[in-house]
């Protein structure tokens, strides 16, 4: 087999095994958590999501250079130019090392300066929250010293081994936590589970760039131009982190700092269900993005690259549209179970936090192929600036917003950062600088998707007069929902593209479960011959 059919073999296999990890991780998270918070309490596991984000902005000082080192190997790869890609990895390796030491010095300090910054902690709970803080130092320095390793995997397309260890984390850890956590750990399950599956990656990694690929670092020339050329390349990458992290955890830290930790629970159980949005649309997005690649590189029209955005906004429609109809229908009911430990009140805030998360997302995720279309034409710069701004915005809006309203006031602030900055702004921009017909884009991915939706969802309604609070009940709920959406958009929904897409999809997903139930039956039928 040749390289190009092995790469393209090793992507799709790296694919689907990533599917499967993202599909399992959430499923795992969605069982274990109910558990893991009844026996820590609310308190507890606020501690932990309110201590987490400080770390995770500490671990930023990598700046995201592990992507420019992706690119930089990459390019030495196609040239076969090994002399460049040991003195580059030789270079990085002292890089990640210095940002380490810098990032754990900066945890060490912060460590100290803790009971200053969450004034309303106190005695145990300050306690907690420093010994939780310090495991999650140590962990994210054993991650930035040993990066270069996933950098280099990735470099090499050795995709099967990075997601199977993903897939590996996502089935175990959650299962490690509950152990933990069922022999009175308590909230150090989470942190210790973390750190554990954490070293077994890295050092699976490292073994494999060393003794498999046989990766060799050069230490004797430090090229600052090129070091230079990576910090540039890296800076709008890290300008999106710090959006990132201020859109989705500054929410956490100033509730914490504000209201308490408890607080921040109810917050948290909201957000999961966006961070489920957010994790399925880009799972499905990814599939699309060599085709955009080549169609800019063919100088595809914007009337083209719209056509490409409404194929896949419908398809990304389709199946967020059934997990929203859901939500509204089924998901407080869910809370019940999922969130069984907190008051029905601390349920009635997660679920409204959550709808409004959802509602606010949905426009941005349809229209998630946008982004690719805008990182092939390298004009990402304007949407990294644009969400670093927005995300700004969002955490000074959070702090008033907070002390008057509560921990809705901080989703309210996230929300309207939200349609201003991906909804209105990087709306302007597809259709005026990037040239998409964003228009046609409205009207041909709600045709037929949009009424459904609402029909649904009105059905769904009916559903309350089922009288029982049940799980039976509230699974029945959700197959009738599920029944509905699906064959009212199958017949006046969807149009051929999709029809063949989800028959060619089924007829996969058929092939592989019987698959062996065939092999099954064919040595049965020769033992009998």
């Amino acid at each position: 087999m040749n390289s190009t059919a092995q790469a393209h073999k090793e992507i799709k296999r790296g694919s689907v095994i990533s599917s499967i990890s993202t599909i399992i991780g959430i499923c795992g998270t969605l069982l274990v958590t109910p558990f893991i918070l009844k026996q820590i309490g609310d308190n507890d596991y606020g501690l932990y999501q309110m201590v987490g984000p400080l770390v995770t902005s500490i671990g930023m000082l990598s700046f995201g250079l592990n992507n420019s080192l992706v690119r930089f190997l990459a390019k030495y790869r196609s040239t076969n130019d090994k002399e460049s890609e040991e003195r580059i990895l030789g270079m990085m390796h002292i890089v990640f090392a210095i940002i380490a030491a810098v990032a754990v010095s900066v945890g060490i300090a912060c460590y100290f300066l803790l009971p200053r910054f969450y004034t309303k902690l106190h005695g145990p709970d300050l306690l907690k929250a420093k010994l939780i803080f310090a495991i999650m130092v140590i962990n994210m320095g054993i991650s930035i010293i040993s990066q270069i390793y996933p950098s280099i995997m990735t470099a090499y397309e050795k995709f099967t081994v990075l997601n199977t260890w993903g897939l590996i984390k996502n089935i175990f850890v959650p299962i490690f936590k509950v152990i933990l956590v069922y022999l009175g750990v308590g909230v150090f399950s989470i942190v210790i589970s973390e750190v554990f599956f954490n070293l077994a990656y890295q050092t699976t990694i490292m073994l494999n760039c060393r003794v498999k690929l046989k990766v060799k670092f050069s230490y004797k020339h430090f090229d600052k131009g090129l070091l230079k050329e990576l910090f540039i390349y890296s800076s709008f990458i890290f300008a999106s982190s710090v959006a990132d992290l201020l859109y989705w955890q500054i929410d956490k830290v100033l509730v914490g700092k504000f209201i308490g930790s408890a607080e921040v629970t109810p917050l948290t159980f909201g957000n999961h269900f966006a961070d489920y949005f957010i994790k399925i649309a880009t799972m499905i997005s990814g599939m699309f993005m060599m085709r955009v690649m080549t169609m800019v590189v063919n100088n595809a029209s914007g009337e083209q690259l719209t056509g490409a955005m409404i194929k896949l906004g419908r398809i990304q429609a389709l199946i967020l549209g059934l997990l929203y109809c859901g939500y509204i229908v089924v998901g407080r009911q869910f809370l019940d179970y999922y969130y069984s430990s907190g008051t029905t009140h601390t349920r009635d805030i997660a679920f409204l936090i959550g709808f409004m998360l959802l509602t606010a997302l949905l426009i941005p995720e349809v229209e998630i192929l946008g982004i690719s279309i805008l990182q092939a034409k390298n004009m990402h710069r304007f949407r990294a600036v644009m969400y670093l701004g927005i995300a700004v915005c969002n955490a000074l809006l959070t702090i008033p917003f907070t002390k008057y309203f509560g921990v809705i006031g901080a989703t309210i602030a996230t929300v309207l950062a939200l349609i201003l900055g991906q909804i209105i702004i990087m709306n302007w921009y597809y259709k005026n600088r990037v040239g998409i017909n964003i228009w046609r884009f409205f009207k041909e991915t709600c045709h037929g998707i949009l009424p459904i939706a609402l029909v649904t969802i009105a059905f769904g309604f009916l559903t309350f007069f089922i009288q029982s609070h049940s799980i039976f009940n509230l699974v029945l709920r959700a197959l009738i929902i599920l029944i509905i959406y699906c064959v009212l958009q199958w017949f006046l929904g969807m149009n051929d593209f999709e029809h063949g897409l989800f028959a060619e999809l089924y007829g996969k997903v058929k092939k592989l479960v019987l698959k062996p139930f065939a092999r099954l039956k064919s040595k049965t039928s020769s033992k009998r011959w």
